[in-house]
């Protein structure tokens, strides 16, 4: 039997005895079923590449900062993260390449993180050092030029 949509029909005997057609379209499921796998597989791989940029973005602003001198070990990995997460996003293993943008991520807040803590260790390191030097220095706007 041929159905008017195209698809072929059959009939088929109910469990009381009756008869029923059934209707199969495997041109259309096939072609609907290809469509939503080409949609998602698009969509993971927009979102893939959406996530990249970020990861990169964030890691040169570390850079930029001082993160490779101030937070070297967490940065480095932040680095070899963003690598391997551009290997599987090329083969398109994007579940795992998400993964290694979240490393990437998490590297680079604890890089950020370390590098600002150590920064302002140094800014007051320096602030105490010039305080010590202005104590220990005399006063050039004293007028018999003795230390306070």
């Amino acid at each position: 039997m041929t159905s008017l949509a195209g698809g072929q029909s059959q009939a088929v005997l109910t469990p009381l005895g009756g008869v029923e057609t059934i209707s199969f379209m495997p041109i259309q499921v096939g072609y609907q079923l290809f469509c939503v796998v080409v949609f998602i597989t698009a969509c993971a791989s927009t979102n893939a590449a959406g996530d990249l940029r970020e990861a990169s973005l964030r890691l040169s602003e570390a850079e930029v900062s001082g993160a490779r001198d101030y937070a070297p070990y967490p940065f480095h990995k932040a680095t070899l993260y963003l690598e391997q997460a551009r290997k599987k996003n090329a083969t398109a293993d994007y579940g795992t390449s998400r993964e290694y943008v979240k490393a990437v991520l998490e590297n680079v807040k604890e890089a950020l993180t370390i590098t600002r803590q150590r920064k302002e260790l140094e800014r007051r390191r320096n602030e105490r050092q010039d305080d010590k030097k202005r104590s220990l220095s005399p006063d050039l706007n004293a007028p018999d030029g003795s230390t306070p």
